[in-house]
């Protein structure tokens, strides 16, 4: 299994670093059956892709315009993708600086990422809800992030993901 994980957030802000912990720990827990890179810029996306050729795509984080371009060229390469908004569409994420902020972003990409992925793996249950009641796709899983809940553990936590990875492949 060739995966490709795409974190657009600076390192710098706490979003960023959060997904690179996550990514890290996914790193840790990979076994010898899994190719496994992660890119933060989109010219290295495209880099990846032409050089690699990934089976699969996974994007990280929402309200970043580099997910739409990621999606539109996993889309156009038929790459399968599955997405993790990493909380960020929970309720009161969204409604933040709604009008000013978060629905020109709505329009222009935030949808469409969510619509094309294979699979939306939301961080917790009120996250999936609002997934839910906004429609956009109906492939939702709820996949804990042991970074920050003990109620998983790493290895838990990495099976899970594996099976959500093989469905969207087969």
């Amino acid at each position: 299994m060739r995966i490709l994980h795409f974190n657009p957030f600076d390192d710098k802000t706490s979003v960023g670093q959060s997904i690179s912990t996550y990514i890290s720990m996914l790193q840790d827990n990979v076994g010898n059956d899994v190719d496994m890179e992660i890119v933060t810029s989109l010219k290295d996306l495209k880099k990846s892709i032409y050089n690699h050729s990934p089976e699969l795509l996974h994007l990280y984080g929402a309200w970043n315009w580099k997910n739409g371009m990621a999606s539109l060229l996993a889309t156009k390469k038929n790459i399968r993708y599955v997405y993790t908004p990493y909380g960020q569409l929970d309720p009161w994420v969204i409604h933040q600086h709604y009008i000013k902020h978060k629905l020109p972003r709505i329009i222009l990409y935030q949808k469409k990422i969510v619509q094309r992925a294979y699979a939306v793996i939301a961080s917790g249950n009120i996250e999936k809800e609002k997934l839910q009641e906004l429609n956009w796709n109906t492939h939702l899983e709820v996949l804990f992030n042991p970074c920050i809940t003990s109620s998983i553990t790493h290895e838990e936590f990495y099976k899970k993901l594996k099976t959500i990875y093989q469905k969207v492949l087969n």
